[in-house]
């Protein structure tokens, strides 16, 4: 039996079941365990930062971060940068595959 080309585009665009709750299932993962990090290893400002630049619904610019702490937005760049630098260790260590995957090694 011969395939046409036609039939194969029209099936390849067919989204597998398994396949989407997979990628749902590893992005839930993924989120629980950066939160799990940045309660495990970031305290204070460093916490308060990374959570509403990167873990809230409505991330905010580091302007609107600095008025809020009272600290220019460079210095928010500033903490932002250790703590992501911070947490990519952890996850060196603890979880090198999520490391890779962040860095775009495992894509």
């Amino acid at each position: 039996m011969m395939v046409d080309d036609e039939y194969l585009k029209d099936t390849a665009e067919i989204p597998d079941p398994t396949v989407e709750l997979i990628h749902k299932f590893n992005a839930e993962q993924y989120k629980w365990i950066v939160k799990n990090a940045v309660e495990t290893m970031l305290h204070g400002r460093e916490k308060e930062i990374i959570q509403k630049r990167y873990l809230n619904d409505h991330p905010q610019t580091l302007k609107s971060i600095g008025e809020d702490l009272g600290i220019s937005k460079e210095r928010v760049r500033q903490i932002e940068r250790e703590s992501m630098a911070a947490l990519m260790r952890y996850f060196e260590k603890h979880y090198p595959w999520l490391s890779g995957e962040i860095r775009g090694e495992n894509l």
